[in-house]
């Protein structure tokens, strides 16, 4: 008999939430087999089955597990399953008829103690899964009028602190409800709490990009790989690593920070079913060609839905892709753990003069950096972002020189 525990997915979390179960309890699993979805801090994620045998499960659904905790056994045989299997409790709910009907994150927990809700009440919201944001929203009903994210209980712009229509009722917009995918719910989660304990400052450099798209068109040639601006711009991430390593940290505490080792370069993957960031591992060991066939495997992943948590784990700074036509500016969040998020909008034209006051027509991006204040400055936002900038319009690496022969005796 096999334990099936729960893996450290990454370094923020001690816990994560035990979505749902893919197979079924009894059910005969293969060796890599997906089993269940995690969510954590970042990202649903797989678990996967340790090894071959009949699954029993020893947790429910919407149970809160730490890292570690047996969540299923694997049975050699139908023989050994039906002779064996045994309920348990799931890790951190009370056995029993007392056991709570849904599970409470973490911080809906804590904001509900603060503020006097009882567990009951939110147990009477018939969710699955009662999230810190839904706890804010029977605050804001208290109050007598909708939530919005983001929105205090000051005055608006106008300063005339009305509520928006419909505030205060029970009345619905007409029109059927969905509830929102597994991986959606994880986007949700990972962006209120970005929003909620990150101070962000954001910055932007015009970069001119001719040369780095005929760089990328001749690799592209060369080395028979799908090469952009995203491919150079995740080596460019890693090669300046060693010259600032705040940008690759995560925040200890109020007064320290951890720098990361590696290059770990995480990148946004959205091809329709949901964002993923995807960890391009030891990106300065590898080659624009290199990187291309990752993130090719990764949007291959991301349609197919084949995602594992080592391909979602680890990253020390995040790559955001905003490259459709006419995105001008993007600003994204700063993922919890990481210290900056450096944003690739798309590709504009613009026409310029040239020193004999001809037009002349550039190709051109506004790359941004969203960052933590509290471990950077605008000083070393700038410093970075002008370092990616230097990379993006001199990409080809000047030739080094030949040595010169040496002296005959």
């Amino acid at each position: 008999m096999t334990a099936v525990r729960v893996p450290k997915f990454n370094s923020n979390d001690a816990a994560y939430l035990l979505l749902e179960w893919v197979v079924e309890d009894g059910e005969t699993v293969t060796d890599g087999q997906e089993i269940a979805l995690l969510e954590t801090s970042k990202a649903v994620v797989e678990l996967n089955s340790p090894g071959d045998g009949v699954l029993e499960r020893k947790a429910e659904a919407h149970t809160e597990c730490a890292v570690g905790d047996p969540v299923a056994v694997l049975h050699p045989d139908r023989t050994a399953y039906e002779r064996g299997a045994t309920p348990v409790a799931p890790p951190n709910a009370p056995a029993g008829p007392s056991a709570p009907p849904c599970s409470v994150t973490r911080g809906a927990r804590e904001l509900a103690e603060e503020r006097g809700i009882p567990l009951e009440r939110l147990y009477a919201l018939g969710r699955k899964v009662v999230r810190r944001s839904h706890v804010e929203d029977l605050l804001a009903k208290a109050a007598g009028r909708a939530h919005r994210p983001g929105e205090t209980d000051a005055p608006g712009p106008q300063g005339n602190g009305m509520a928006p229509p419909g505030a205060g009722t029970d009345e619905a917009v007409d029109g059927p409800t969905e509830p929102l995918s597994a991986v959606q719910r994880a986007v949700a989660a990972t962006v209120s709490e970005s929003h909620r304990t990150v101070p962000t400052a954001f910055v932007a450099v015009r970069v001119g990009v001719d040369a780095a798209l005929e760089h990328a068109a001749r690799l592209s040639r060369s080395e028979r790989a799908l090469i952009g601006l995203p491919e150079l711009l995740v080596a460019a991430i890693a090669a300046v690593r060693a010259r600032f390593p705040h940008c690759f940290a995560t925040l200890v505490g109020e007064d320290a920070v951890r720098v990361r080792p590696a290059a770990h370069v995480g990148v946004t993957i959205d091809t329709g079913n949901g964002l993923f960031v995807a960890t391009v591992r030891d990106a300065e060991t590898l080659t624009p060609a290199d990187i291309a066939h990752r993130l090719m495997e990764f949007r291959l992943r991301s349609l197919r839905g084949g995602f594992r948590a080592e391909h979602l784990a680890d990253s020390a700074v995040a790559l955001s892709l905003h490259t459709e036509d006419d995105v001008v500016l993007a600003r994204p969040i700063v993922f919890p753990g990481h210290t900056c998020n450096v944003a690739l909008p798309g590709v504009l034209d613009e026409v310029v003069l040239d020193a004999d006051g001809a037009p002349r027509r550039r190709r051109v991006v506004n790359l941004g950096l969203a960052y933590d204040h509290r471990v950077l400055n605008g000083r070393t936002a700038m410093a970075f972002l002008r370092a990616l900038k230097e990379f993006l319009e001199s990409p080809a690496p000047p030739a080094a020189p030949a040595p010169e022969p040496s002296e005959a005796p």
